[in-house]
């Protein structure tokens, strides 16, 4: 399902994963698109007006990860798939400029 035929609205793949950035927007931010991780539900990726959320679900005993980084400390992008007998395990992989406190 794609939300992208109104301006300004949502481009998204599942309308949870959506519900989930929602909850946790700060004032003042919106979201621009919302991804899922294709394969074997694996996480989802949120972009908003000010950030990137990751949500990762590949761990054992339900745990789950949540990255939430500002655009101002991405400095590229990359795209890995491990292509194997086993399929594809595409994964997003930031590259993040240092943390200052």
């Amino acid at each position: 399902m794609s939300a992208t035929d109104h301006a300004g609205a949502i481009s998204f793949d599942k309308q949870d994963q959506v519900d989930k950035i929602q909850a946790g927007l700060l004032p003042g931010e919106s979201i621009i698109a919302v991804y899922d991780s294709k394969g074997g539900g694996t996480g989802f990726i949120g972009l908003t007006n000010r950030r990137v959320v990751l949500q990762d679900n590949g761990f054992a005993g339900k745990r789950v990860a949540l990255t939430s980084v500002p655009y101002s400390k991405i400095n590229a992008v990359s795209f890995v798939s491990d292509k194997s007998m086993l399929g594809n395990s595409p994964r997003v992989a930031p590259s993040l400029s240092r943390w200052e406190a």
